[in-house]
């Protein structure tokens, strides 16, 4: 009988256990992470090297920099206060494409018409046209930095990670049957 109890709660307690679990079984290695630990106020940033059921090793985003090789931190599971995967979007080439655009072809134009003004005599164009012209110039110009920018900002959003410590523990005790949950 002992052996039958033990089976029963133990098949309605790992649904538990999965959805426990599920939170750090999404890191895998390359992940970018953010994640703020109980003893720091400010977010880690940086790369998932490895993760295992107690700690998850992670290549900090500004190391190389500031030391010129590639270390790694290992933090401890449990001392993680707030978790967060970094999930890449579109590029925004298109966007800044736009913008550029809009803003070149304004100041192209004003500044054709501005230029367009000041001439004396014998002009080649009338403002209306070197408005024009340098909507068009600017514009281009304006289109493709915008594209460049938009291209290297890329869109990333932080999509955060529910975090369990959930731990259930099963045994006999005696003759009895010993169930311990820790969340």
């Amino acid at each position: 009988m002992p052996r039958a109890a033990l089976l029963i709660v133990a098949l309605s307690v790992s649904p538990l256990l999965t959805l426990a679990g599920q939170g750090w079984a999404a890191l895998a290695p390359g992940d970018r992470v953010r994640l703020t630990t109980t003893s720091s106020a400010l977010p880690f940033v940086g790369t998932v090297v490895t993760a295992d059921s107690d700690s998850v090793r992670i290549r900090p985003q500004d190391t190389a920099v500031l030391t010129g090789r590639r270390t790694s931190v290992s933090i401890s599971r449990r001392s993680v206060r707030e978790l967060e995967v970094g999930v890449i979007g579109p590029s925004r080439t298109g966007t800044g494409a736009l913008i550029g655009l809009g803003m070149g072809a304004v100041v192209g134009a004003l500044y054709g018409v501005s230029d367009a003004s000041t001439c004396r005599g014998f002009c080649f164009f009338d403002p209306g046209a070197e408005a024009a012209i340098g909507a068009v110039f600017f514009g281009g110009i304006g289109a493709g930095l915008g594209a460049l920018i938009g291209l290297a900002e890329g869109s990333e959003r932080w999509q955060r990670v529910p975090l369990s410590h959930a731990h259930v523990a099963l045994g006999t005790h005696g003759a009895g049957l010993a169930v311990s949950f820790a969340f």
